[in-house]
């Protein structure tokens, strides 16, 4: 057996790369990249796995001439598999033909459960063969072939760091999905954070343009381009019956002057998809805000994304979410739930809205209400994980979780439970000198550093060859132990 510590490394880009070279370079030869899952120039190419290419990379293609051997056994056999399973089946569905061009070729759940089984296999054949002891993951894992790795890691004992960003210069670490958010925070010598009461934190994926009421549309020449190179792609027959392209232009003149302007695909393109989601958030665009009345805001999810998918547990069903607080609802509240500005027809489907418009205490507001004013007269925000939550209680409004969120051990912050008082939560104070410790107490436990580009340009100190020395650093300082994690299951909150 080798001594050293020998990684496996789920690392896509040339970037995560140099934090790697760096990580080795600064172990003084205790550490050593065992196993690369990452693009073509590593030993197995991650994106061709989601596709199904037949792409060789280093080391070939993982499945290439392999038989099995029970290598997955331990992840077969453990109580969570069909959880894992289904999760695999949810998150590989986004590289479906239905929503990508280019796509892999299951057409049913059955593929993809043998898929799960066969790559869980050839995963823990090359884990054992390559004499792996800890993995790395740059992300929380969430696009299928990631968190199958992640599962047969966790099942075989591999030791585990994952590292993630949420701030820009600010990293957490954890060594289990499903400890995110799980802490104890020391008060005692923590500085205090400035806590923003107003509920505008400036994030830089969101736009403005989205929280006010703006300009609507109208049919015109770029509109018709779209959908005539939909239908010359896609049914250049449908071209020659001209009551259907009327019918779907008076479809189209509906949903561009109903809804805002940024809420408009088919300046962009056509999708009969698209067309379809958008006809059903058209029917709530009339829908009356009665600020005054008790309820719960809802801002749902971006899917398919991160924090459902992966941080979501089975509340990656955002209608599950709402169906069961619908159940604890007091007398006379509501749930207002606000869709999310980047939503597609992914997860939207006609089904979706026919479950939501069952829950008869439930009211989809306007796309352009502002989820701010939502916020402030609201009594509580709940949220599987979304950073709605972090900025509720901020505000002074209790927040409640369904999945692993970030600011779980907060103040103000409850996890739902089946038992849970909805009146009694939202009676609950917020202390915003110990929120504002907490918090304090929180951040202190991030890593300096970004490893996700999108961060790249928005941080105020970033330099590229230093940060790739800092994340190598602070890589071979987790994995020798120098340095703790930020969350641990073992840990108990205050």
């Amino acid at each position: 057996m080798c001594n050293k510590i020998r990684v496996l490394a789920e690392a896509r880009g040339a970037y995560r790369k140099a934090f790697l070279e760096q990580m080795v370079l600064q172990s003084d030869g205790k550490i050593e990249v065992g196993l690369h899952f990452g693009d073509k120039d590593s030993d197995f190419d991650v994106p061709s796995l989601m596709r199904q290419e037949i792409k060789y990379a280093r080391s070939g293609r993982i499945t290439q001439k392999t038989q099995y051997t029970g290598a997955n056994l331990q992840l077969i056999a453990s109580q969570d598999f069909h959880f894992s399973a289904e999760r695999f089946a949810d998150q590989l569905h986004r590289s479906s033909s239905k929503y990508q061009k280019r796509s892999h070729k299951m057409l049913n759940l059955h593929e993809y459960i043998d898929y799960y089984h066969i790559l869980s296999d050839a995963i823990g054949q090359k884990i054992i063969e390559r004499e792996i002891t800890h993995a790395i993951f740059f992300d929380i894992p969430h696009l299928a072939i990631d968190t199958l790795i992640y599962d047969v890691c966790v099942s075989m004992d591999i030791q585990v760091i994952i590292l993630t960003q949420v701030f820009p210069d600010q990293l957490f670490s954890m060594s289990r999905i499903e400890d995110f958010g799980k802490c104890h925070l020391d008060i005692e010598n923590a500085p205090e954070y400035s806590l923003n009461n107003s509920g505008q934190l400036d994030l830089w994926y969101m736009e403005k343009g989205w929280q006010k009421k703006g300009p609507r549309g109208q049919f015109g020449f770029v509109h018709a381009i779209s959908l005539l190179t939909y239908l010359g792609l896609k049914s250049p027959q449908s071209l020659f019956n001209l009551k259907y392209v009327a019918q779907l232009v008076t479809r189209m003149s509906r949903i561009v002057e109903v809804l805002p302007e940024w809420r408009d695909p088919f300046h962009k393109f056509f999708d009969h998809d698209y067309l379809d989601y958008l006809e059903y958030l058209v029917g709530s665009e009339d829908n009356l805000v009665d600020f005054s009345i008790p309820y719960i805001y809802v801002p749902l999810h971006l899917q398919p994304e991160m924090t459902t998918s992966a941080l979501g547990g089975i509340y990656r069903d955002q209608l599950l979410m709402l169906e069961h607080l619908h159940q604890l609802l007091p007398i006379g509240w509501k749930i207002l739930v606000k869709e999310n500005p980047k939503q597609g027809p992914f997860a939207r489907g006609s089904m979706f809205f026919h479950r939501l418009n069952r829950l008869k205490n439930v009211l989809m507001v306007p796309s352009d209400t502002n989820t701010n004013t939502l916020t402030k007269n609201s009594k509580i925000v709940a949220t599987v994980t979304g950073t709605a939550g972090w900025e509720a209680i901020q505000m002074g409004i209790p927040a409640i979780t369904f999945g692993n969120a970030w600011f779980n051990s907060l103040p103000g912050v409850f996890q739902f439970d089946p038992n849970i008082e909805i009146l009694k939560v939202s009676h609950e104070p917020i202390d915003t000198q110990r929120l504002s410790l907490c918090a304090g107490a929180l951040f202190q436990k991030c890593h300096s550093g970004n490893i996700d580009k999108g961060y790249f340009q928005v941080s105020a100190n970033y330099e590229k060859k230093q940060n790739e020395k800092a994340i190598g650093k602070l890589l071979s300082d987790l994995l020798m132990g120098k340095v703790p994690l930020s969350f641990s299951n073992e840990q108990k909150t205050i």
